[in-house]
């Protein structure tokens, strides 16, 4: 027989704390959530027993609505494939439309930064014109000069 005691105060400590200091990643995101859908399970099979036993009748008591709403939350705001894929917090689309513009503008700019370097590329000096231009996000314009006598090796600017 395993009797479970949960104490839903360090539970929620535990959570403000992580969330305060920005410590959940997407595994503490989706471990989080899936200790969450299975304590909803452990509450219903125990709120069906009988209530002449502690364990049993404080698992039916206890703050069921909060566990529903947290993993309601958690569900409905975290897509769990994307973010694990691109290894950060992704937030589903259409929960907020402004977020869903911002996204898309985002995720064109990458398309619109390599036609300025290109258009860039076409102004530079005579003498670097066997050089390549492009942008990385999240971190800028990339100028790859190619080997020479002078230089032995790329230069990245």
């Amino acid at each position: 027989q395993v009797i479970l005691i949960i104490n839903y105060g360090n539970i929620q400590q535990l959570l403000f704390y992580k969330l305060q200091k920005g410590h959940l990643n997407v595994k503490d995101w989706k471990c989080l959530y899936e200790s969450l859908s299975n304590l909803i399970i452990i509450t219903e099979v125990c709120s069906a027993q009988d209530n002449t036993i502690d364990a049993f009748k404080q698992m039916k008591d206890g703050k069921n609505e909060d566990l529903f709403h947290i993993t309601y939350i958690i569900q409905r705001t975290l897509d769990f494939d994307q973010a694990e894929r691109e290894g950060r917090f992704v937030v589903k689309p259409g929960l907020d439309h402004d977020l869903d513009d911002l996204k898309r503008k985002f995720s064109g700019l990458e398309g619109i930064m390599n036609k300025v370097a290109e258009m860039e590329l076409n102004n530079l000096p005579s003498e670097l014109q066997n050089c390549s231009v492009a942008y990385l996000a999240h971190i800028g314009f990339l100028l790859i000069l190619p080997p020479s006598d002078e230089n032995l090796a790329p230069i990245l600017f």
